[in-house]
C-alpha cells in the first residue's frame, strides 16, 4: 500500500506540528475498494495526527497507528472500528494537554 500522508516532526520539539493527507489517493482507494471515501479520508487524518501528538516512529502493530492498513483494517474502517489503542489515546491527551500549555497548534492539509 502507497502512503496516504506525511507528518513532519518540529526540530527541537518533543511534536510535530504539520502533515498532508494526499486527497487523490484517498479518493483512488476508495474507488478500488468500494470504502467511502469520506471515512477514509477521516481516519487517514486521524492517523496523521496522531503521527503529530504521538512523535516519531509512532506505527502500531495494531489499529489505527499501522503503518500499513490491510483490507481487515479498511473494513474496520467502514464500520467505525479501527481506532487508536488505550494507550495511544492516554498518550495523545496528554500530548493535546502539553500543546496547550505551550500556545503550539497543528496544521493539516488534504491535497490533491
Amino acid at each position: 500500500m502507497c502512503s496516504f500522508g506525511v507528518a513532519f516532526d518540529d526540530v527541537g520539539e518533543d511534536f510535530g506540528s504539520c502533515a498532508y493527507v494526499f486527497y487523490n489517493r484517498v479518493k483512488e482507494l476508495a474507488w478500488r475498494t468500494a470504502v467511502d471515501q469520506k471515512v477514509l479520508l477521516a481516519h487517514f487524518l486521524a492517523h496523521e495526527i496522531g503521527h503529530l501528538l504521538l512523535g516519531p516512529k509512532s506505527h502500531s502493530p495494531v489499529g489505527l497507528m499501522r503503518g500499513e492498513w490491510s483490507e481487515n483494517d479498511l473494513n474496520k474502517a467502514a464500520k467505525g472500528r479501527l481506532a487508536f489503542t488505550s494507550t495511544e489515546s492516554e498518550r495523545m491527551r496528554s500530548a493535546v494537554l502539553a500543546r496547550n500549555r505551550k500556545g503550539s497548534k497543528i496544521i493539516v492539509i488534504a491535497s490533491e
